[in-house]
């Protein structure tokens, strides 16, 4: 059974779940985003978490490995960070200094089975937020 090989924290062997916050951002350019992954029923210690960008029209990319207690691969730059929180168990992604073509949406997953809901970003110029208000 392929949930028998995720470490649980607890001793049912419930299927894990992966939660995403917040599901839709909109944003300025050059401000900051973050997107929080918590797993529940499992500790996050030995997983590894990818993060995902899928931008409008285009098929879902792998842009960030953080491995069991470090960070990892980075396909993207370091605008893009992503990071731990064990005591939360909790992974987060940061986005500093958005672009307009950063406008996508960010998913976490882990073993390639389980995703969260996604992370809908929305980059907006300047001008463009002014005249929304």
């Amino acid at each position: 059974c392929f949930w028998s090989q995720i470490p649980h924290s607890e001793g049912a062997m419930a299927a894990p779940v992966l939660t995403q916050s917040p599901s839709y951002v909109t944003v300025r350019k050059g401000q900051t985003i973050h997107s929080l992954c918590v797993l529940e029923k499992a500790n996050m210690k030995p997983i590894h978490i990818h993060w995902y960008q899928q931008r409008p029209g285009h098929g879902r990319r792998k842009i960030i490995t953080h491995y069991e207690d470090r960070f990892g691969r980075n396909h993207v730059g370091n605008r893009f960070k992503s990071e731990k929180n064990l005591r939360n168990n909790s992974c987060s992604l940061t986005i500093t200094d958005v672009r307009l073509t950063d406008s996508a949406v960010y998913t976490c997953g882990v073993y390639g089975t389980l995703y969260g809901a996604g992370t809908v970003v929305k980059v907006t110029s300047k001008f463009l937020h002014l005249l929304l208000i």
